[in-house]
C-alpha cells in the first residue's frame, strides 16, 4: 500500500487568507494537509521567532484531506511548533509556505514571513517552497487566475529533487492564466530596489515615514525574477543556506594572513 503524502503549509498573511486556502484546496488533490498558519496577518517579519511570551494553538478545523491550526506567533514560530508537535515522531514530506499576497522576489527573500518560513523548514533537513502571487496592474490579485495558474504547475513542483538547504521560491505573475508565458527558472534579483521610504505627517502635523515596497522597477534581464514575473513568467528561483562559500573563505583567510 502507498503511503499518503504529508503537507505541511503556512503562510504569512493569516490562516484566513485566501492564498493559503487556496494552495491548501490544491494541494489536497496530492495529499493530507496540516495548516499551522498565523492567526493574524505577520507580513515582512522574516526569520523571527518569540521568545519573550508563550505561544497560544487553536484546531481550528479537521477533515479527511485537511486540518486546519492557528498559533499566535510569527510564520516561523508557527513552523516550529508544527514540526516539534504535530510531526514529532515523522516528519511531512514537504513543507510549503504561502501564497503570499504580492510577489516575493528580489530582497524580499531578506524581509519575507513567507520565505522565512520556509527558509525554516530547510534547516530542518526538510524540502520546502515559498509561493507569492503578482498583483496585476491594478494592485489586484485574482486569486481564481492563481489557482488555475498553480494548477496548471504543481505537479512539476512537487516533483523537484531539491539539494539539503535548499528551497524554492516560486512566484506567480498577475496576468490571466491564458496569457502566462510558461515557468522560468531564474536568479532572484537582489540589487533592485524594492522598497523606498515615503514621507508624511500625522494629525498633529509630526513627521511620519511609510515604507513602501516596489514593483514595477526594472529589472537588469528576463533571467531574473522581477522582470520575468513582470513579464508573464511563473519563476521558480533556488535559495540556499548554509556552508559559506569555499572560495571566499580561503580569499577571507589570505588577507588575514597579510594583516596580521
Amino acid at each position: 500500500m502507498l503511503s499518503i503524502r504529508q503537507f505541511l503549509v503556512t503562510n504569512d498573511d493569516g490562516v484566513n487568507a485566501q492564498g493559503i486556502k487556496v494552495l491548501t484546496n490544491v494541494l489536497s488533490q496530492f495529499g493530507q494537509v496540516t495548516v499551522v498558519a498565523p492567526d493574524r496577518e505577520r507580513s515582512g517579519h522574516g526569520h523571527s521567532i518569540t521568545t519573550k511570551t508563550p505561544l497560544r494553538a487553536a484546531k481550528l478545523s479537521h477533515n479527511d484531506t485537511v486540518t486546519v491550526y492557528s498559533v499566535d506567533g510569527t510564520p516561523v514560530d508557527c513552523l516550529k511548533w508544527g514540526l516539534e508537535t504535530l510531526f514529532a515522531d515523522k516528519q511531512p514530506d514537504l513543507v510549503l509556505s504561502g501564497i503570499n499576497h504580492g510577489a516575493n522576489v528580489g530582497q524580499d527573500v531578506f524581509y519575507s514571513g513567507t520565505i522565512g518560513a520556509a527558509r525554516e523548514a530547510i534547516l530542518y533537513g526538510l524540502p520546502a517552497i515559498a509561493l507569492s502571487a503578482a498583483r496585476d496592474a491594478d494592485e489586484r490579485i485574482h486569486y481564481d487566475w492563481v489557482a488555475e495558474i498553480l494548477g496548471r504547475y504543481i505537479q512539476p513542483l512537487l516533483e523537484i529533487s531539491l539539494p539539503r538547504q535548499t528551497l524554492l521560491n516560486v512566484n506567480i505573475p498577475g496576468t490571466q492564466p491564458v496569457d502566462v508565458k510558461g515557468i522560468q527558472v531564474v536568479e532572484m534579483d537582489v540589487e533592485a530596489k524594492r522598497f523606498d521610504i515615503i514621507k508624511d505627517s500625522d494629525s498633529r502635523g509630526s513627521d511620519i515615514y511609510w515604507m513602501k515596497s516596489l514593483f514595477n522597477v526594472e529589472g537588469k534581464a528576463q533571467s531574473q525574477d522581477l522582470q520575468a514575473v513582470k513579464e508573464g513568467f511563473v519563476t521558480v528561483s533556488p535559495v540556499s543556506v548554509g556552508s559559506a562559500n569555499v572560495e571566499v573563505l580561503n580569499n577571507i583567510e589570505k588577507q588575514m594572513e597579510a594583516l596580521s
